[in-house]
Formats: C-alpha cells, structure tokens, sequence
C-alpha cells in the first residue's frame, strides 16, 4: 500500500511546492473488536467516544511527511470499578493528496507509530493507575475543500490495523480478573482543518 501511495505522488507530482502544514481533527473514534481496552475481562464489544487529532508536516508537490497526535478519554463497562482510559497515540504519517477539480482534493494516507493507554479504576477504596505501551498502525482517506490560500476544511475517516500493547502481566490487585486481550483496533470519522505555514 505505501508502493501504491509513492507511485501515485510520483505519477501525480505537479508544481515543485513546498511548505509546512498544520492540521487539527475532531470527531468520533470507535475501538472494535472486544478489544484490550479495559484492563478487565470485557465482553463489550466496542467503544466511542470524542477524539482529537494533530498534525504538523512537510509538504512536497502533493506529498506530505509528518507526525501526527491523537488521543480520546472514555469509561469502560467496568462501572463498578470506575475505570477511565485515556488513549494518546503518536505516529509518523506519510499523506498524499489527489486534485479532483476546482478546488477539491481526496487524500490517502498511512500512520505508524506507539500508542500509550493510561487506566485507572477504583478497588476497595483505593486509586489504581496502570499504563500500557503498544505499537498500531492506521490508514486513513478523506476529501477537502482547498482555499486558494492553501488552507483547507474536509472530512476524514481513518481505519486502525490491529494494534498491541506490549505489556502481558498488568499485576492486578487480589481479586480481579485481568483482561487476556492485548490487540485493539477501530476507526475514526472526523471533521479537519489545515493551514499552511
């Protein structure tokens, strides 16, 4: 898919532009597949919630390099636990975007990177904290409206290839049940914004 994606830049490379771009997301992100969200054995099936996203790159004709920050807050169905997660994932980006007409443009792109998932709960009166290092990978199409400033509005949606945390022993206290999933994935669907510098 990343051959794919160069030889598309390389095919579709126009005026020799180059620059930097800022790019901020909001929308909903959706953890699947009875993931290892929760640090408890779980049986729900997904997760939703709010999540933000930026992005800062460098353009070259129509391919930007990057690095890209996103993170989402939500409450697992361990309720009797309270348990939150806050997810922050950091990963390197590889962009591409594709003139369609007038001023609009499709984008494709590729994500790799880690992932750090900070859960805490509350057992017998006590606070526990526990965070998992892991590695995921995402892919990620979209549309946008392009200014001619070179700022743009559109919409995009990002699929998540399985990740991972590395951690296998979460060291529970007496009593619980740890969860013996480690894999997560998911998607997002989000509202963008971008500049150039």
């Amino acid at each position: 898919m990343l051959a794919a994606v160069l030889a598309i830049g390389a095919a579709s490379a126009q005026e020799n532009t180059k620059k930097f771009e800022l790019g901020c997301n909001i929308g909903m992100t959706t953890f699947t597949n009875y993931s290892g969200i929760s640090l408890f054995q779980d049986a729900t099936d997904s997760y939703s919630n709010w999540s933000e996203a930026i992005h800062l790159g460098y353009r070259i004709n129509n391919s930007l390099f990057g690095i890209q920050f996103q993170y989402s807050i939500l409450n697992t169905s361990a309720i009797a636990l309270n348990e939150t997660v806050i997810w922050w994932n950091t990963s390197l980006m590889l962009r591409h975007y594709i003139p369609i007409g007038g001023n609009w443009e499709t984008l494709l792109g590729l994500k790799f990177g880690f992932s750090v998932m900070a859960n805490g709960f509350e057992y017998l009166g006590d606070d526990y904290s526990r965070t998992r290092l892991g590695i995921d990978g995402e892919f990620e199409t979209g549309i946008l409206y392009r200014f001619n400033s070179g700022n743009y509005v559109g919409l995009r949606a990002a699929f998540n290839v399985n990740g991972s945390h590395f951690d296998k022993d979460l060291n529970l206290p007496a009593g619980l049940v740890a969860n013996d999933k480690r894999t997560f994935g998911g998607y997002s669907l989000m509202l963008q914004y971008g500049l150039s510098l």
